[in-house]
């Protein structure tokens, strides 16, 4: 059985070290950046564990009535074996005064079988597509993606739900990003 394990900034150099290998150039910031928002409370920084072992982390943004997954990552050497489901599941209990949980994920790709990979994991863990066109603001720009969400509650966010969510997630963690406000000008 998994539980987390919340870190600061001090245990992030390893998980970013493992971010690197995972994760797309494109989708990440600094270290010195991603250490700054753990330690102003901006993202949970959560080690998932089975006993003492770790098996992967995520960094997690808060807001009034919604959680933003922003990374999900297993260990390489401890992929295949179920804990990405278990983790998504996990948010749920973890967060419980929370509606629900929005999360990016690229957009599908017949030539990058991965792609396709990812959405079928978040579709079979009860994730919906939400119907905007959504960008991710990075230092380049700003990658198409799409926007989904868990629901932890029976209610479905309204757009405007929706509008204030990205407003804020925008003027959070991608304060970073001198030109955000032209993205988020761009989806809406």
């Amino acid at each position: 059985m998994l539980n987390f394990r919340k870190i600061g900034s001090s245990d992030f150099h390893g998980i970013y070290h493992d971010m690197l290998e995972q994760f797309p150039l494109a989708e990440l910031k600094d270290f010195q950046t991603f250490a700054d928002m753990i330690d102003e409370g901006v993202y949970d920084a959560l080690i998932a564990e089975e006993g003492s072992v770790p098996v992967g982390y995520l960094l997690i943004f808060k807001h009034e009535k919604y959680i933003f997954l922003d990374y999900i990552a297993i260990f390489k050497i401890r992929q295949g074996k179920g804990f990405g489901g278990e983790i998504l599941d996990m948010l749920r209990d973890y967060y419980l005064d929370k509606d629900g949980c929005f999360l990016e994920v690229e957009k599908p790709d017949p030539n990058n079988y991965n792609t396709i990979r990812r959405i079928r994991f978040y579709d079979m863990h009860g994730a919906q597509k939400i119907d905007i066109n959504y960008l991710y603001p990075n230092k380049e720009g700003f990658l198409p993606m799409d926007l989904y969400y868990i629901g932890y509650k029976p209610q479905i966010p309204s757009k405007e739900d929706v509008r204030n969510f990205i407003e804020v997630l925008f003027e959070t963690i991608h304060r970073d990003i001198p030109h955000r406000r032209k993205v988020l000008a761009e989806i809406f």
